[in-house]
């Protein structure tokens, strides 16, 4: 089994529900071993919407990356998200931050994510569920990720 970290979030329509709409349709393809609490916060790139509810699971599958992916794309769909532009309100955002201890850059899929190191929203859950996971890329544990936060 592979260990996977995942971010979800959400700012439009119920996204509680959403979630838990996902959440089942993961113990599908694999286990959910830990979630996080629900975050609120602002918005990146396009402030001009509504706050989000953010946060993290740790999960267990057999899927590769590439079909995990997938996978979360049909989820995102299957809740009614629908992608016109980067940083729009989203019913439902799923996103791969670590896939074991892979380093992956394909294009359409880059493991770490690129971007979590500058974002609260996903390192906060993150260092709730998995405080000493170390990043493949850094070598440092979520919890120094999370600390060194500007």
């Amino acid at each position: 089994m592979h260990k996977v970290l995942i971010a979800f979030g959400g700012n439009i329509g119920n996204v509680e529900e959403s979630f838990e709409i996902a959440f089942q349709k993961l113990k599908q393809i694999g286990t959910i071993t830990k979630i996080s609490k629900y975050y609120i916060t602002k918005p990146v790139g396009n402030a001009n919407q509504p706050d989000f509810t953010n946060g993290a699971l740790t999960f267990e599958t057999q899927l590769s990356p590439q079909q995990l992916l997938k996978e979360l794309l049909k989820i995102e769909k299957q809740a009614g998200r629908v992608r016109v532009q980067k940083n729009e309100p989203r019913i439902l955002d799923l996103d791969i931050i670590f896939y074991d201890d892979e380093i992956i850059e394909e294009k359409n899929l880059t493991i770490p994510h690129p971007r979590l190191y500058e974002r609260k929203f996903v390192l906060e859950p993150l260092n709730e569920i998995a405080p000493n996971f170390i990043c493949p890329k850094t070598g440092k544990q979520i919890l120094e990720l999370f600390k060194n936060l500007t």
